[in-house]
């Protein structure tokens, strides 16, 4: 992630269109707001500006891509994160205002953001005084269970946090984890004393002391082992098929572990 990313920062409408390019997807021709190729007839351009999340503000209404906030108040609206928007009254993702959040206590826990395909992605957690919520993708989010959000921490990768009693993967609980001796092991799995996890799933039998995973590249399946068995993205595998794949990618020493 691009730590110089200011995804609170509001950007003014560009004059082109360029597809892929979140920087201009909001645009002005003449005298008239797009977003994408979807036009906003309440927009005004003269105080239009817009978070790189897909939200945007006016001096009279708010957006989200090509739809209209109506319940937005834009002399308070702000952006917490990628993931992460607000006014005096309401949360917002770009899957939709967030039920039962309390804006005033309401803040994000991370970036809102993982890179992806060329692109960001929301991928964050956010809290306020009675709980903590999740977004990912395909629609993944929803309030973690039994959390304590004076206590939760999020590890800023987009998928894993923690308080003083569980850890969580999204708004799942990782099953048996103890926070006071679990930690990240590399990608997605982590571990405690006793277990290794793949995202939010138990890799049965993983010896956590010997446990190693490869070097990862963008959005490669993540493969790993131990000191008996090789795992691709949390399931074993065959010697051979680990070999082959780790043989692809970049560095040196990478079949021994070293």
């Amino acid at each position: 992630m691009d730590q110089a990313v200011e995804f609170d920062k509001l950007l003014p409408p560009a004059t082109v269109f360029v597809e892929g390019d979140p920087r201009i997807w909001y645009w002005v021709r003449d005298g008239k707001v797009s977003f994408r190729h979807y036009p906003l007839p309440r927009a005004d351009p003269a105080t239009f500006g817009f978070y790189l999340g897909c939200f945007a503000v006016d001096a009279k209404s708010c957006y989200c891509t090509k739809s209209r906030l109506t319940k937005a108040d834009p002399a308070t609206f702000r952006c917490l994160s990628y993931t992460f928007y607000k006014d005096r009254n309401h949360v917002w993702t770009i899957f939709g205002e967030i039920k039962k959040a309390d804006a005033g206590s309401f803040a994000a826990a991370d970036s809102g953001a993982v890179e992806g395909y060329g692109l960001w992605l929301a991928f964050g957690f956010g809290k306020d005084k009675n709980g903590v919520y999740y977004v990912g993708l395909y629609g993944y989010m929803g309030w973690l269970p039994d959390v304590d959000p004076g206590s939760f921490v999020s590890c800023g990768d987009g998928h894993l946090g923690y308080d003083r009693a569980h850890v969580y993967c999204g708004n799942k609980k990782l099953p048996k984890a103890r926070p006071g001796s679990w930690a990240k092991i590399g990608g997605v799995y982590s571990r405690d004393a006793d277990r290794v996890y793949y995202l939010n799933h138990l890799v049965e039998g993983a010896d956590p002391d010997s446990f190693w995973v490869a070097p990862q590249r963008g959005t490669q399946a993540q493969l790993a082992r131990d000191r008996s068995r090789f795992y691709l993205s949390g399931s074993v595998i065959e010697a051979g098929e680990f070999e082959a794949q780790l043989s692809q990618r970049a560095g040196p020493s990478a079949a021994d572990g070293t």
